[in-house]
């Protein structure tokens, strides 16, 4: 397969994806981005509309989802100015600001690192759009005046896979063209759900799989903000993820991902880099390893979890536990 064009590092959420991009942003030969640009696997984008616009379809369905789609990519283009300037007033003017969600995808500007982006969006839209014309039905956008509609036809996953791979093509060669480097390595947290279509979509990328420890992760992600607080939610969250990983892994090829335990990142971190290195194609350098990883907090959910906690965790994830030798 040679060299890896992309890197997806994946992982349930609090995995140490974060902490293996930092790593691979040290290589000369990588590029990386400081966020998730997310128009991958977040709803409304290229995997959700792979999926949706090619199991049913009627006219309607196909303005909607053309429509929707399009809106989707070019709001993550640039920042909306109202929405922004809406979303800082409200921070200083209303008590519950804390408890507000900020507007959505707030400081993402993808414009700003993929060259080209909004023409890349407009490209796909040709290749997808058959026509526009003037017509409304009873979902139109309210109060439009002289409603565009778009059409295309129906279009299986087989027909609209070329067409997506090649506007990602466009965006990644963009941004590896920019920063003069040969691998893109990103870490979208929940690619590991996809993987199979994004490996239809990407066919010289390849999958990292960050594992660590259920119990730290749990412990970990019981704080975010966009995770459950309940421990037994969380527990049903994690095991959904993991559930859909293993279905999803056993349609891949073996040279197509890697498992890698955070811990051994952590306490073997030159073999686990080297051999991850070959893995993807890259040449080993001495800088990725020069890092400090003793913040990991491995064995956090031994102080931040009560003995009956752990007891819970261990007993609903106890098949996780044993397959991944915790």
């Amino acid at each position: 397969m040679g060299k890896a064009s992309t890197v997806f590092i994946t992982g349930t959420g609090r995995s140490g994806t974060n902490v293996t991009k930092a790593i691979f942003a040290q290589n000369s030969q990588c590029a990386t981005l400081p966020f998730e640009y997310r128009f991958t696997v977040d709803p409304g984008g290229v995997i959700d509309f792979l999926n949706q616009y090619s199991s049913s379809w009627s006219p309607f369905m196909a303005d909607k989802r053309l429509r929707d789609f399009e809106n989707f990519l070019l709001s993550l283009g640039q920042k909306n100015d109202y929405d922004f300037a809406a979303s800082q007033w409200l921070k200083k003017v209303d008590p519950r600001a804390d408890k507000i969600t900020p507007y959505a995808y707030s400081g993402w500007e993808i414009g700003e690192w993929f060259p080209g982006y909004k023409n890349h969006v407009k490209a796909l839209m040709n290749q997808l759009v058959d026509y526009k014309y003037t017509a409304s039905w009873p979902g139109s956008d309210s109060l439009s005046e002289s409603n565009q509609m778009y059409f295309a036809p129906p279009m299986t996953k087989n027909e609209l896979i070329p067409l997506l791979s090649e506007f990602l093509d466009n965006c990644f060669q963009s941004f590896l063209d920019k920063s003069k480097k040969e691998v893109f390595v990103e870490d979208n947290t929940w690619s590991l759900l996809y993987a199979h279509d994004l490996l239809k979509l990407v066919p010289k990328g390849k999958i990292l799989h960050i594992i660590r420890d259920p119990r730290d992760v749990i412990s970990s992600l019981l704080k975010q903000r966009w995770a459950p607080s309940d421990l037994d939610q969380i527990l049903n969250w994690y095991l959904s993820l993991m559930d859909t990983w293993k279905n999803e892994k056993v349609k891949l090829k073996k040279d197509q991902f890697r498992e890698i335990k955070l811990e051994n990142i952590i306490s073997n971190t030159k073999e686990v880099i080297q051999n991850t290195c070959s893995f993807i194609g890259l040449e080993f350098e001495t800088e990725m390893i020069q890092l400090d990883l003793s913040k990991a907090n491995s064995g956090r959910y031994k102080t931040e979890l009560s003995s009956e906690e752990i007891y819970k965790v261990e007993d609903t994830l106890s098949e996780i536990l044993l397959e991944y030798n915790y």
